[in-house]
């Protein structure tokens, strides 16, 4: 895979999680019987439930998956420290 389809992968899987894990902070935020999301619960269920998100995840290499995740998990987790 080139370079640059290879960042626009890694950053198609990073938004599309995150949009996820914005969504639940939000409803959570809104209706407190919504637990606070785990990072890492919703960028595994993303991968496992989204087929399109799962096949272009399989095609990273694993330094690129340990990217993603590490650059997803740093994201949210500013988020959370955030979070009021």
């Amino acid at each position: 895979m080139k370079s640059e389809d290879r960042k626009k992968v890694m950053n198609a899987v990073i938004s599309v999680a995150a949009n996820v894990f914005d969504d639940l902070l939000k409803q959570h935020k809104e209706d407190g019987s919504i637990p606070l999301p785990s990072p890492m619960v919703v960028f595994v269920s993303v991968i496992g439930v989204d087929v399109t998100t799962f096949n272009v995840w399989g095609n990273l290499s694993n330094e690129d998956q340990k990217t993603v995740i590490d650059r997803f998990y740093i994201q949210s987790m500013a988020k959370l420290k955030n979070y009021k």
